[in-house]
């Protein structure tokens, strides 16, 4: 299983501010776009990726496209790409456009501490998603022929429960 997270996001609908955005679909930033080539150009000299998976955000389909454009026997196509909403990104809630100093330090210090933690506004726990990402990846695996390379391009937040639940 090779995990991507997409390139560089354009924040334009935020103003250029750095701040959360979570699952909201904003599209790649020029660099971007080229960090997607680049993570493409990577992956052509593996073994064929016989199976790509990514969240259905934009940012992270545009990586996978990317990826399957290079892959011998995957099409050259958007179709060898599935989308799965299971690889979203984390629901930010209420923080959605809010820079880290206007949620506080100690906010943010409680989301990271405590799992189970919402900050509001629909906005989901870390357990919640690592509970979601963790039945996703069982599922791409299920459905992966074995011995293959499969590919998944999405989130940090995705990675992060993955390769959390591989260390332990």
């Amino acid at each position: 299983l090779v995990l991507v997270r997409h390139g560089e996001v354009d924040l334009a609908m935020f103003d250029g501010k750095k701040c959360l955005y979570g699952g909201v679909d904003i599209p790649l930033s020029s660099k971007g776009r080229d960090e997607a080539a680049a993570a493409a150009a990577v992956l052509e000299g593996e073994e064929d990726i016989s199976v790509l998976w990514a969240s259905p955000l934009s940012r992270a389909v545009y990586g996978a496209e990317r990826i399957a454009e290079r892959q011998d026997g995957m099409g050259r196509s958007a179709a060898a790409v599935v989308r799965h909403d299971g690889f979203r990104e984390v629901d930010r809630g209420e923080w959605v456009g809010q820079t880290l100093e206007e949620i506080g330090s100690e906010e943010m210090a409680r989301w990271n501490r405590d799992p189970t933690f919402r900050p509001g506004g629909g906005a989901e726990a870390l357990a919640d998603v690592a509970a979601r990402v963790l039945a996703a990846k069982d599922e791409l695996l299920a459905r992966s022929p074995w011995g293959s390379t499969t590919c998944l391009v999405s989130h940090m937040w995705v990675t992060r429960s993955i390769v959390g639940e591989a260390i332990g």
